[in-house]
C-alpha cells in the first residue's frame, strides 16, 4: 500500500483560500477539505463494535476501508480546470490508535 497522505490544509492552502482570515483562528473544521469528516450514527458505531462512550474529543482512530467511485466529473472554465470525484463508503473499518507506533509505516500524523 502507498503511504497515506496528510490531508490538512498547510499554511499556504488556509491562506490561499481565506486571504483575510487568520490561520491560527480557524476552526478544526476548516482545517481538512469538504467532505473528509465523518459521521457514524449509533447503527454505525454498533456495527462496528464501537460505543461513543469509549471515544473521546480529540481521540486518535485507525480507519480503513473500501469505497466505490459513484461520480467522475472535469470542468474547465476561465479560472482554471478542476476535478472531482465522489466516493461511497461501502465498507469500514475503525479502530483505536493505541501509540505513535501505530502512526508509522505509511501513516503520517499531520
Amino acid at each position: 500500500m502507498k503511504k497515506m497522505a496528510p490531508m490538512k490544509y498547510t499554511e499556504k492552502e488556509m491562506k490561499a483560500r481565506a486571504p483575510t482570515v487568520e490561520v491560527a483562528s480557524a476552526s478544526p473544521a476548516d482545517e481538512y477539505p469538504y467532505g473528509l469528516s465523518l459521521d457514524l450514527d449509533k447503527g454505525a458505531l454498533e456495527k462496528l463494535g464501537l460505543d461513543a462512550e469509549d471515544l473521546a474529543v480529540d481521540g486518535e482512530l485507525t480507519i480503513s476501508g473500501k469505497a466505490k467511485v459513484v461520480s467522475v466529473s472535469k470542468s474547465a472554465s476561465a479560472s482554471g480546470k478542476d476535478q472531482n470525484v465522489r466516493l461511497q463508503i461501502t465498507h469500514l473499518h475503525v479502530e483505536p490508535v493505541e501509540d505513535e507506533t501505530d502512526l508509522e509505516d505509511g501513516f503520517d500524523k499531520g
